[in-house]
């Protein structure tokens, strides 16, 4: 990691396995003082960012891939006629639950982008 020592880079890498800073600079074997230290500097901050950023990513394509899948079940157990009533009701609940929650999403990212193009034009 550019531009971090060492003791950095470890205590980054614990923080991503960590459940509680205080177990990260433990794992690191750094003191409590140098990990609020680290905590508050841009360099780090910016690294860790990006890190999660990156972690996200994978665990959003993950999602997606399984997002796939977890419709079609649901679908399937929706028209499965001999799948009980209840099974089939939850199923198609959960698909328009979701679906009203996709689209209102889709439509708060619709009007936020519309907001930051005329914000980008007024300056």
């Amino acid at each position: 990691m550019k531009g971090l020592s060492k003791k950095q880079t470890d205590f980054i890498t614990a923080l991503m396995t960590c459940d509680t800073i205080t177990q990260a600079h433990e794992k690191a074997g750094i003191s409590q003082a140098s990990a609020y230290k680290y905590l508050k500097d841009p360099t780090f901050k910016s690294v860790i960012s990006e890190m999660r950023k990156e972690v996200m990513r994978g665990v959003i394509s993950k999602l997606m891939t399984y997002g796939t899948h977890a419709v079609d079940t649901l679908a399937n157990i929706m028209k499965d006629e001999k799948a009980p009533h209840t099974a089939r009701v939850s199923a198609a609940r959960a698909i328009l639950e979701n679906l009203t929650k996709t689209v209102e999403m889709s439509d708060m990212v619709d009007r936020l982008e519309q907001l930051e193009d005329m914000y980008s034009e007024t300056r």
